[in-house]
């Protein structure tokens, strides 16, 4: 335990439990080998097993310096307090949003169209590993399966957005064309539309 070995691991192999390990772990760095004797001896195999394990982990630990131990300490201290600054600015934004809900069920919907509207784009623009949907919906305090019915709804506008673009464009630029040849040129483009110059 004292040279960093997995503490579970340690108590399946001497079938003990964690709880022992960490008794005995306290009775050495206190009192030494001596102090692992406690009331009544265990057998001499299994206690000569304890007073050699426990002297090799304190060579260890004699071997690591002092200096890299506290160094370690204060770099453990600087990171669990950098982690607890960010849940409380978690928390405060968590709440900060929510309380921009709104009290009507009109103001709710605009309020909840609002953060669905900034999770699609935050995942449009975010590489791999960066906050998941559900993770961003689960922080904004709102449904993910209702973030995908929205999603589900203004994916097709978008699209016929960019084919009404298109068909504008392209009517400027050749003004004498109907309908027919737009198509055609859509089509080139890559749209996928019929003659009309709607969505396929």
């Amino acid at each position: 335990m004292l040279a960093g070995e997995n503490v579970s691991a340690l108590a399946r192999e001497l079938k003990s439990t964690r709880k022992d390990l960490y008794v005995w772990r306290d009775r050495f760095l206190a009192g030494g080998p001596e102090a692992l004797r406690g009331r009544g001896r265990p057998p001499k195999a299994e206690a000569a097993s304890l007073i050699a394990s426990g002297a090799k982990a304190q060579a260890a630990v004699s071997d690591t310096p002092a200096t890299e131990l506290e160094e370690a300490r204060k770099r453990i201290a600087e990171l669990e307090r950098k982690v607890g600054q960010q849940q409380v600015d978690l928390d405060f934004f968590s709440a900060s949003l929510a309380a921009g809900q709104g009290s009507t069920p009109a103001e709710r919907r605009a309020w909840r169209d609002g953060v669905y509207e900034v999770i699609q784009a935050m995942t449009a623009r975010l590489p791999q590993g960066e906050p998941t949907i559900a993770r961003m919906c689960t922080l904004a305090g709102v449904s993910r399966a209702g973030y995908y019915r929205h999603w589900a709804a203004s994916a097709p506008r978008q699209e016929e957005t960019g084919v009404r673009d298109a068909i504008q464009r392209l009517a400027l630029a050749h003004p004498h064309y109907g309908y027919r040849r737009i198509a055609a040129l859509l089509r080139r483009e890559g749209l996928a539309v019929n003659h009309k110059g709607s969505c396929a």
